[in-house]
């Protein structure tokens, strides 16, 4: 971990649900976040939120291009 990490920034946060955050900030913003409870509640809520719009609507990227699109 770096011993001067950068603020973590929404940014960071957001990147981290969505499993897009640099490998280098990674350790930074996981060790952020055990020092900020509430804040790693949120990050689990749009975890699940996430998981639960994928089930939901990953299934349509499956289904045919209307032909009233394809045109």
């Amino acid at each position: 971990m770096n011993p001067n990490p950068l603020a973590v920034t929404e940014a960071d946060l957001q990147g981290y649900v969505d499993g897009l955050l640099p490998q280098e900030r990674l350790a930074d913003v996981a060790a952020w976040l055990e020092h900020n409870p509430e804040e790693a509640e949120r990050l689990r809520t749009y975890r699940h939120q996430n998981q639960a719009l994928h089930l939901l609507f990953d299934p349509v990227l499956d289904e045919p291009l209307p032909a009233r699109l394809a045109a």
